[in-house]
């Protein structure tokens, strides 16, 4: 309900739901999932990175881990 009062109110509209996405940085390639895209009323793309869990410590001992990474 919260992030649907946040996007009605930045007049915020929904382009696209874990996006896939793909780019080579030299002979690194990256591929990551975007959370969420979203473009305003002047046309400008945004993302959204959600973050959610039942476990309060599980993000941090991914990271810890070298088991999540965010660019």
């Amino acid at each position: 309900a919260t992030l649907a009062q946040f996007l009605a109110e930045g007049r915020l509209a929904v382009e696209g739901v874990e996006v896939e996405h793909e780019k080579e940085f030299g002979p690194l390639r990256i591929r990551s999932r975007i959370d969420l895209v979203v473009r305003d009323p002047a046309g400008r793309r945004g993302v959204i990175d959600l973050k959610w869990t039942n476990s309060p410590g599980r993000r941090t001992k991914e990271l810890a881990e070298g088991r999540a990474i965010q660019l």
